[in-house]
């Protein structure tokens, strides 16, 4: 588990792999701080000496996700390249840390509009800027009146459903590295000119 700036001992880490584990093997709602401690061998009042709340485990999940987001941004504006290699290095390192993670991010994917109303508001912003860099990445490789009906919205969703789908169908085929690599090149050649449809296991 990397070292949050969220978390500021080892216990705490801990009790959040476990509670990452449960939230996303039997659902946030159906987990409770005594599945927790009964998996760590403690007792649940033990846990609050810890954290605050069930809440804020997945706050901390959360918040660790959205920094590794910034970081891939962070990362690709620092970079030498043109954007064709730039656009690739984005893909290939947004794969990269979700499926290092992958059971953190699913639990982010399927539960942050479940916080309070002023995160949910932030990380739609966070959201937005992530996307709209990437699709900043794609206008400036391609001729984007290449299709005059294909919007900045469809742009936008349709690289949320591809980024959103490749993850598991890369887990579920337990790539090498050599065709890990080749399917991030399959992805950002149908992300580039704007094919959206399940991977075909011939292609990698």
């Amino acid at each position: 588990v990397s070292q949050s700036r969220y978390r500021d001992s080892r216990k705490q880490n801990e009790i959040l792999l476990v509670s990452t584990k449960l939230f996303a093997e039997n659902g946030y709602a159906e987990t409770s701080i005594r599945d927790i401690a009964e998996i760590m061998d403690l007792k649940p009042a033990s846990l609050y000496s810890h954290i605050d709340s069930k809440e804020q485990l997945l706050e901390w999940i959360c918040e660790d996700v959205n920094y590794r987001f910034t970081a891939i941004v962070d990362e690709v504006k620092k970079m030498d390249g043109d954007n064709d290699q730039k656009f690739y290095f984005f893909i290939k390192r947004h794969l990269q840390e979700i499926l290092k993670d992958y059971q953190r991010f699913k639990v982010y994917e399927r539960y942050w509009m479940t916080l309070n109303e002023s995160k949910i508001q932030r990380y739609t912003v966070n959201h937005m800027q992530y996307f709209d860099y990437l699709g900043d990445l794609i206008k400036n490789i391609v001729d984007y009146d290449f299709s005059p009906w294909f919007s900045d919205r469809a742009l936008e969703f349709s690289l949320i459903e591809i980024l959103a789908s490749l993850p598991e169908w890369i887990k579920t085929h337990d790539l090498s590295e050599d065709k890990f690599e080749r399917t991030v090149e399959i992805a950002v050649n149908h992300i580039i000119y704007g094919f959206k449809g399940v991977m075909d296991r011939n292609l990698i």
